[in-house]
């Protein structure tokens, strides 16, 4: 989801400092993906780039139909990380 502004055609991004962090949600007990904010670049297993964004949320429950990315496949699933 991209915010344009509509007089000058700009993209209004805020720039997010560099961070990898676990998205949760305690209330319903699923864990989710890896939230990756800032930019940091993302490679393939054979080393090829993906497309650096500011912000894009990685698969933790390997059950992503889009991997590496996030599809949500983790609520239904009701993924939770062994700990």
């Amino acid at each position: 989801l991209v915010v344009v502004d509509k007089e000058n055609g700009e993209v209004l991004e805020p720039k997010l400092e560099p961070s990898i962090g676990f998205i949760e949600d305690p209330s319903v007990g699923v864990d989710g993906p890896l939230w990756v904010r800032g930019g940091i670049p993302i490679y393939s297993a054979d080393g090829k780039p993906y497309e650096t964004r500011n912000r894009v949320t990685l698969c933790r429950c390997g059950k992503s139909t889009i991997k590496p990315f996030c599809d949500s496949s983790h609520y239904p699933e009701e993924y939770q990380e062994e700990r």
